[in-house]
């Protein structure tokens, strides 16, 4: 998947957990920061990894970083400014995802998010209000983290690319 894509696809999700939020506490007031949203997307991924119609196997890719799995397309995007005023280190601004054309989006793109958002929800309802340090130590319990960032730190690095089969094998944890 291109890198505007996964941008616009990333934006069609933020927008989907800012409404799972506001089941819960008002839309302003969210902490949907970027490590928040890649801790969200990733459990999103593995959710639904080993369905065909999944976002893991749509072009999410992961590494292990020492704050858990990182879509480094997502991030590297987030620190080149592709986001625009959509999100920070505080939360998701609503206003600009409202006004977000995801029309270029296909259908199959958003039918995929929208799955693995709602299979999430169902496993577990209250994962939306936990915070990004709770989600990182949750993210610590995968083995496709631990076994890849200690291949990183092994040879002096703080990233390591995490092999999809891996995310699809392994246990998963919904819960902190």
């Amino acid at each position: 998947m291109q890198t505007d894509v996964k941008v616009l696809l990333t934006k069609f999700m933020l927008l989907e957990f800012s409404k799972w939020f506001s089941e819960f506490k008002p839309i302003e007031s969210n902490d949907l920061s970027i490590l928040k949203a890649l801790k969200l997307i990733f459990f999103a991924c593995s959710i639904t990894s080993s369905k065909d119609n999944s976002l893991l196997k749509n072009g999410f890719n992961f590494v292990a970083m020492p704050l858990g799995h990182v879509e480094t397309d997502i991030y590297d995007a987030y620190k080149g400014k592709q986001f625009g005023g959509v999100i920070d280190v505080t939360g998701v601004s609503n206003i600009d995802l409202l006004h977000t054309d995801f029309g270029s989006l296909s259908d199959a793109l958003k039918a995929a998010a929208i799955s693995a958002i709602l299979a999430l929800k169902a496993e577990n309802k209250k994962l939306i209000l936990e915070s990004p340090s709770n989600l990182v130590e949750l993210s610590h319990k995968y083995s496709s983290w631990i076994n890849n960032f200690r291949k990183a730190k092994n040879i002096g690095q703080l990233s390591w690319p995490i092999p999809s089969n891996e995310i699809i094998d392994e246990e998963k944890y919904y819960f902190v």
